[in-house]
């Protein structure tokens, strides 16, 4: 599956769970948000 196939199915996954879900999955998945983002977290600062 592509990057980009996998982010159409996941980011109204993200928007309904909300900042706060949103923050865990990127964790999870060792990714991060947009640095506009509010919520940003970066991968130095991710425990």
């Amino acid at each position: 599956m592509s990057l980009v196939g996998l982010l159409l199915i996941l980011l109204p996954t993200l928007i309904t769970f909300g900042p706060n879900k949103i923050s865990e999955i990127e964790r999870a998945f060792g990714m991060r948000t947009s640095p506009q983002d509010p919520n940003f977290i970066s991968k130095d600062k991710a425990d």
